[in-house]
């Protein structure tokens, strides 16, 4: 929902980046997707990857919650909903 939506803004806004983000309350699902590739690109500047070569990977963990996750992943991004 749109309060939802509103929520998650406003906690990443005061609280900073979260754990996992609630892939259906953005306007833009792919875009996030998108900028998590972007980031991961420029974490391997030095190697120089390319962002056309960043391959998505999928696991599924074993929470049921996205408050069960207290610690983001070393690369990339936890996503729910």
């Amino acid at each position: 929902s749109l309060l939802n939506r509103d929520d998650q803004y406003r906690t990443w806004l005061n609280n900073g980046r979260p754990n996992s983000f609630w892939l259906t309350g953005f306007f833009n699902p792919n875009g996030c997707l998108t900028a998590m590739k972007q980031e991961v690109t420029r974490k391997h500047k030095a190697e120089k990857w390319a962002l056309d070569d960043v391959v998505y990977h999928t696991e599924v963990m074993p929470f049921e919650r996205a408050e069960q996750v207290k610690n983001p992943p070393t690369e990339g991004i936890y996503i729910h909903g």
